[in-house]
């Protein structure tokens, strides 16, 4: 079944040593982008409960309309990282900038390594989790990125899953 992001978070700071979450992409090979999932535990029974929470949060997605305001706030997250990283040293982003005309071919390489390509699609995604994606009414405070909040009408939360 599925398990509210609350108590994931509880479980994995009880019972594991550590979990994270990460994406790999060599875009000069031509590799296909991977999800690095990691766990670990201090003993054995440890570990195997943190791959259990690790399996739990891959194959039980909570895509529940209880569960929209959470994807949302980690969308606005997401967003204010891509761009924030923007507002660093140049030398820290612009080499990206660069990529991004050499790859762009490359979807998932432009999104996982660019923040400019990032903040499209989280753009792209907040829109879509909007109560009311057809509504431009508010589209100057949604672009600088005011939250919505609220319940998706209709399954709208069904259709970005899909």
């Amino acid at each position: 079944g599925v398990v509210s992001h609350k108590e994931i978070a509880r479980l994995i700071q009880e019972r594991t040593l550590y979990t994270s979450v990460s994406f790999t992409c060599g875009r000069s090979d031509g590799a296909v982008p991977s999800l690095i999932l990691q766990a670990g535990g201090m003993d054995a029974t440890e570990f195997k409960t943190a791959l259990s929470l690790i399996e739990t949060i891959v194959l039980s997605p909570n895509w529940t309309l209880s569960n929209l305001p959470r994807l949302r706030e980690i969308v606005d997250q997401c967003l204010r990282g891509a761009r924030q990283a923007l507002n660093d040293r140049a030398e820290f982003w612009a080499s990206s900038l660069f990529d991004d005309v050499c790859y762009q071919t490359h979807a998932p390489s432009l999104v996982m390594h660019c923040p400019a390509s990032r903040a499209h699609a989280l753009l792209r995604l907040k829109w879509r989790l909007r109560d009311n994606p057809a509504d431009v009414s508010n589209s100057t405070d949604f672009q600088r990125g005011g939250s919505t909040s609220g319940e998706v009408g209709g399954g709208r939360l069904a259709t970005v899953a899909e």
